[in-house]
């Protein structure tokens, strides 16, 4: 393979082309073991808890095929409404998160 740069050609030797892969052959190899151990930290280091409310939820889950996340289930006993701009309403979702301390 040939590459031309201000009219000179210039032909990488075998020798560049193979030191070009194992670096993109490394890179990708680093990359994915950097995946896997944030997923081993996570796992060890965050838990997810059911705190539980007093309703009974239905588990998270996908509400058609095609649905993009999870929809959760609202821990409320009466409905809610906003207007349209409105904020300020908290929706408690029945799921907490616990961290090991000192994180």
């Amino acid at each position: 393979m040939a590459l031309k740069a201000h009219g000179a050609t210039i032909t990488p030797s075998v020798a560049e082309i193979a030191l070009q892969f194992v670096k993109l052959v490394a890179a990708a190899v680093l990359g994915i073991f950097l995946i896997f151990a944030m997923l081993y930290y996570l796992r060890r280091h965050v838990a997810v808890v059911d705190r539980g409310s007093f309703v009974a939820l239905p588990r998270p889950g996908y509400a058609t095929a095609s649905s993009a996340g999870v929809d959760l289930a609202a821990a409320v006993t009466s409905e809610i409404a906003l207007a349209p701009g409105e904020r300020g309403a908290a929706v408690v979702a029945g799921w907490g998160f616990a961290m090991h301390a000192g994180l």
